[in-house]
């Protein structure tokens, strides 16, 4: 932990100790939303709550924001433990997008919970993403974001410039893209360029033709070879006609590829990714553990039939009994090297399926 987040910590369990709302807000002006969401690690169930509640009452928006890069086993425990209240305010201040991301993350019953909540508008463009999603697993349509700039290729420099001072100042600005009279995206042009260019000019003058984009039918890997490729920040979307439809930020990219490795490891061990979501419920990881242990047991008793066929031979050369144990370990290591080798291949491309 480093001295910032240590201390950020302690001032803010002081203050819900105290339940000093007003010193929890200020905190919470000042602060950044990656560092508020890092001391919610550190922080106990109940002051987790009391946290995110001052969060969602003094900036909805805010907190929104934090609530997005929290863990996936906080934000479902605060999913939990949120008033019906408190979580539609929350859950309609975020992007669909987060929203599909959360649902494909959590038991069943927190995402009923969810779907009760949400605004007719937000089930509504949630229908539609998943409808999409339902055709492709993979598709990119979960992390594709709607914060970000566009620009009618025929307006001034000028013109362009103030539409820039007048946007929402929690769209990160480095690119603007160019569209024409039917929303086709034909171009981009830094921000830096649009100030050094001058006033009287059109933004088509001035904005560069070529530029990568992906489709919005594409794959999350396709999406993350074309990052890989042109070592992209951010990566505009379009429909098939061509239309800008909305943006990819590389953060976004990384948490695909964390989900996945994630996802991995999870599958060769045998477990779910469901665990973190009930870490206080024995029992119930145990039941989510059990088919696996039930096949590896079936497994070994196989084995152990096998080896009693041989009992007679094993008698007879009895220091071979010595080196079974050896013998079984070293086999699961090496199908385990095998498969993680076999798998990182495929995924980088370096063996053919």
């Amino acid at each position: 932990m480093s001295p910032i987040i240590e201390v950020l910590k302690e001032t803010l369990k002081r203050a819900i100790g105290k339940r000093d709302y007003k010193t929890i807000e200020k905190i919470i002006i000042k602060t950044h939303k990656g560092d508020i969401a890092e001391v919610f690690k550190y922080l106990k169930k109940e002051e987790r709550k009391i946290l995110m509640l001052t969060l969602i009452k003094s900036n909805i928006q805010k907190a929104a924001n934090v609530f997005q890069d929290l863990e996936e086993d906080i934000k479902s425990e605060l999913l939990r433990n949120l008033s019906s209240k408190d979580l539609t305010n929350l859950l309609n201040n975020l992007p669909v997008n987060e929203i599909v991301k959360i649902i494909d993350h959590i038991p069943d019953d927190v995402r009923d919970i969810i779907l009760k909540n949400l605004e007719k508008e937000k089930i509504e463009e949630l229908e539609e993403l998943e409808q999409l999603l339902t055709t492709n697993e993979d598709n990119i349509a979960s992390i594709i974001r709607e914060d970000y700039l566009s620009i009618n290729e025929n307006i001034t420099v000028q013109e362009a410039l103030e539409i820039v001072k007048n946007t929402d100042k929690e769209i990160e600005i480095l690119y603007i893209y160019v569209v024409d009279d039917k929303n086709r995206l034909i171009g981009v042009v830094s921000l830096k360029e649009l100030i050094a260019s001058p006033g009287n000019i059109l933004v088509k003058d001035t904005m560069t033709r070529e530029l990568i984009t992906v489709s919005i039918n594409a794959t999350k890997e396709e999406a993350i070879d074309i990052f890989k490729r042109y070592d992209l920040y951010i990566l505009p979307v379009i429909n098939d006609e061509e239309e800008l439809v909305g943006v990819i930020y590389i953060e976004d990219i990384i948490d695909v590829i964390s989900e996945k490795t994630t996802e991995d490891f999870f599958k060769m061990a045998g477990a779910k990714e469901e665990e973190l979501f009930y870490q206080d419920k024995t029992f119930k990881i145990a039941k989510l553990r059990m088919p696996w242990l039930l096949t590896a047991t079936f497994g070994e008793f196989i084995t152990a039939i096998i080896i009693s066929f041989f009992s007679f031979t094993i008698e007879q050369f009895l220091p071979i009994i010595f080196f079974l144990p050896m013998v079984a370990a070293l086999s699961g290591n090496i199908s385990s090297q095998a498969a993680i080798i076999t798998a990182r291949g495929l995924k980088e491309g370096r063996l053919s399926e």
